[in-house]
């Protein structure tokens, strides 16, 4: 097995929808007196840079700018600009309805092609509320503050990629026509609110209403019909009870069987036969934890998972959406779990591999050793020590830590090693079994 080509984490996302590639359709959020038409109401915020800008000049002859994490790339053909320009994308706070990650700031500002630029942004199934290409779409924020759906969307839901052709310059981003909020006792969006065992948390279907279409809003629109709610895998996971665009989840008494448990949303549209799904994940608070650093900066992710099959345990500890992560992949021998684990760059039995990952993009990561120019093995010090494992209360909880120096390698000698990432860190873990 090469570890290398193994996904640092899948994440199971309930789907009847074949993936495929498809052009923009208007969602109607509703009634058409319920769209605001006042330009005060629609107008946003604008937003704060975000991290270091990504600069790049680019003549005549076209060429391509992209974000060092992969997420944004654009693409200007040959006659787009008449001279050498000098483009940067900014990262900035994402003020636009439903916005899908950051949203992204091209200067200079305003500046208008001789041939449309190409905009392809890359998104994280576990960030969407539907990976259905219907529901995924790219707005502009005009001068005057409001949001634009941009025209011609592209979507490829195979390699979670939008695009669009951008004829100019300003604050774009990508968004979701609908998604699933958390709603607090006031009933303001309350997402990253965990569950507590036997706890309600209303839910609702928000709709990008702000966004003012740049094509006729009646032309090949879809207007919700009709949404009916579940828990995937209910039962012992919790129960919802809904109507319309609202409803309430109610989590169950005991540990559930998943964390974080799915919420769906089953919408049927007026105009076609196609229903989408929209998805919530909602995690039940617990006492587990995944923290530690990375080249001494603290981190203490809100998201987790112990799980194992025969000889492999699996520890993965992640912010919201798996990135970045940490996958730890265990593999023991017929004893009990308990004890320390060093590291190898093949499957050995007693031994340990870990992975980092930081970006979105295919094929992006580190791990805990490489092969220099020479053919000598490089392999991290360190190990995994797992210090406790017991069942209690129809869990089965295991607790550790790690050390390790995680490599990323890319490109041909003398220049593969890209960089070396320090990583240490301590887990409290619970998975659902039968006693």
């Amino acid at each position: 097995m090469n570890f290398r080509h193994i996904l640092f984490i899948s994440w199971a996302i309930l789907s009847c929808l074949t993936a495929c590639k498809h052009q923009e359709q208007a969602v109607t959020p509703g009634p058409p007196d319920t769209q605001p038409n006042n330009p005060a109401q629609n107008a946003t915020p604008i937003g704060q840079p975000q991290g270091a800008p990504t600069t790049q000049t680019i003549g005549p002859e076209g060429g391509t700018i992209t974000t060092p994490d992969g997420t944004v790339k654009l693409v200007l053909p040959a006659g787009a600009v008449t001279k050498a320009t000098t483009i940067t994308i900014q990262p900035i706070t994402n003020e636009v309805p439903n916005g899908l990650g950051m949203a992204y700031r091209f200067s200079p500002d305003g500046t208008q092609f001789a041939k449309p630029a190409t905009l392809t942004v890359h998104y994280n199934t576990a960030d969407v509320a539907a990976n259905d290409p219907d529901l995924l779409q790219v707005g502009y924020q005009g001068s005057d503050q409001r949001w634009v759906r941009a025209a011609d969307v592209q979507v490829d839901t195979t390699n979670q990629q939008i695009s669009v052709p951008m004829p100019h310059f300003s604050d774009w981003s990508a968004y979701e026509l609908a998604k699933l909020e958390l709603l607090d006792v006031n009933g303001n969006p309350a997402d990253g609110k965990k569950a507590k065992l036997g706890e309600s948390i209303k839910l609702e279907i928000s709709e990008a209403i702000l966004i003012e279409p740049l094509v006729n809003p009646d032309r090949e629109s879809l207007t919700i019909k009709d949404v009916a709610w579940s828990v995937l895998d209910g039962g012992a996971n919790g129960q919802v009870t809904g109507k319309g665009y609202q409803a309430v989840y109610t989590a169950p008494n005991k540990y559930p069987p998943h964390n974080p448990i799915i919420v769906v949303a089953e919408i049927t549209f007026k105009e076609r036969s196609r229903k989408a799904y929209l998805l919530k994940r909602i995690y039940i608070e617990t006492d587990d934890y995944f923290r530690g650093t990375i080249d001494g900066v603290a981190f203490d992710w809100p998201v987790m998972s112990y799980t194992g099959i025969y000889d492999k345990v699996l520890i993965v500890g992640g912010e919201a959406g798996w990135v970045p992560n940490i996958q730890i992949s265990i593999y023991h021998g017929p004893d009990n779990l308990t004890g320390s684990y060093p590291y190898t760059e093949v499957v050995k039995e007693n031994r340990a591999l870990i992975g980092y990952r930081n970006t979105s993009a295919v094929g992006d990561g580190s791990i805990n050793y490489y092969y220099e120019c020479t053919g000598d093995l490089v392999l991290s010090s360190g190990g995994v020590t797992i210090t406790n494992v017991e069942r209690k209360d129809g869990r089965e909880i295991v607790e550790g830590s790690f050390t390790a120096t995680v490599y990323k390698v890319s490109g041909k000698c003398p220049a593969m090693l890209q960089k070396k990432t320090a990583l240490t860190g301590s887990f409290h873990l619970s998975r659902t079994v039968t006693q």
